[in-house]
């Protein structure tokens, strides 16, 4: 029995259906080591403290945020101890 009788179509008058690929989703979590400056051991974002040594999954929008602390601990032990300079500090006096 021809399954298309009744409807007026016939398999080659049938409509293809395209379906686009799953594009693939993005990691829902990233691992991050914290590696802190040595003045400090931890950090806090919203509440929430992550210890110098250890590792975290977050969410990936955190990442980018979390490396800038990250880089800042750093660079300011590298100030404060003399090994690094600030570059463009507005508030240093040049020749006084």
């Amino acid at each position: 029995m021809d399954q298309t009788k009744g409807t007026g179509n016939t398999p080659a008058q049938s409509q293809t259906l395209h379906v686009k690929p799953a594009e693939p989703e993005a990691p829902k979590y990233a691992e991050i080591k914290i590696d802190l400056g040595q003045s400090t051991d931890k950090m806090t974002i919203n509440g929430v403290t992550y210890f110098h040594g250890h590792t975290y999954r977050v969410k990936p929008d955190m990442v980018p945020s979390m490396l800038e602390i990250m880089h800042n601990t750093r660079a300011h032990e590298a100030v404060v101890s003399g090994n690094g300079t600030v570059i463009g500090n507005r508030f240093r006096r040049y020749g006084a």
